[in-house]
């Protein structure tokens, strides 16, 4: 009972903190990429700009695909790694992800921020469900709660976790079913609780906010 309760404590603070990092990552690129198509252009008069920069920034990402390999990873990449080896790999890898995903998108790339957050949160779970005394077993509900937290976090819905990518095999019945419907409810208000908080430290009209597209209704509701 102990050791549930344990685990219990580690996936609602893992899941707070998938939901700040998300949240920072997600800030950090909305910082760069208003830099580069914002500020950059309306503070320096630059004949052909858009070229020029797509110039740069492809010449970089081609550097990072020649350097470093190709990153970052995709969310398939990620997801089939974690099914054949029951984790992400971390070690040399979360720092060329972060590097690449940024350049990636702050120069226009059309690649979806989820892909790299995957890969980026992935590696850290697994580091850190390595550094905790947990079974095999345990570390790879750690590592599948926390990817599901992270996409219900960005997208800010709930049900937008990955559990039935994982459980398509081996599929939870009778009681774990409901212990692990609970750990993703938990999980997943905490990460979007953590997200929500890193949101409102910032103001609307600052430049490190969240941008979230508004929905109109067909009578003009939003």
């Amino acid at each position: 009972m102990r050791f549930s309760t344990l685990f219990v404590g580690y996936s609602c603070v893992l899941g707070l903190l998938v939901g700040i990092m998300s949240a920072v990552f997600l800030s950090f690129t909305n910082l760069m990429i208003d830099v580069v198509w914002t500020t950059i252009p309306e503070t320096l008069s630059i004949p052909f700009y858009p070229i020029l920069v797509g110039l740069i920034g492809g010449c970089l990402v081609g550097l990072i695909q020649t350097k470093i390999g190709r990153y970052p990873t995709t969310m398939h990449e990620t997801l089939s790694e974690f099914k054949q080896k029951k984790r992400v790999t971390y070690k040399k890898q979360i720092g060329k992800n972060f590097l690449s995903a940024i350049i990636v998108l702050m120069f226009g790339a059309s690649l979806g921020p989820e892909a790299a957050l995957a890969g980026i949160m992935g590696g850290l779970i697994t580091w850190m469900g390595d550094r905790l005394k947990l079974t095999l077993q345990r570390k790879e509900e750690l590592l599948e709660l926390g990817i599901g937290t992270m996409l219900a976090a960005i997208f800010r819905a709930p049900l937008a976790g990955v559990s039935e990518v994982f459980e398509q095999n081996n599929p939870p019945t009778g009681n774990d079913k409901v212990k692990k419907t609970i750990l993703y409810a938990l999980s997943t208000g905490f990460g979007l609780l953590g997200f929500l908080l890193i949101k409102r430290l910032f103001p609307e009209e600052s430049i490190f906010s969240l941008h979230f597209p508004k929905i109109f209704l067909g009578n003009g509701r939003q």
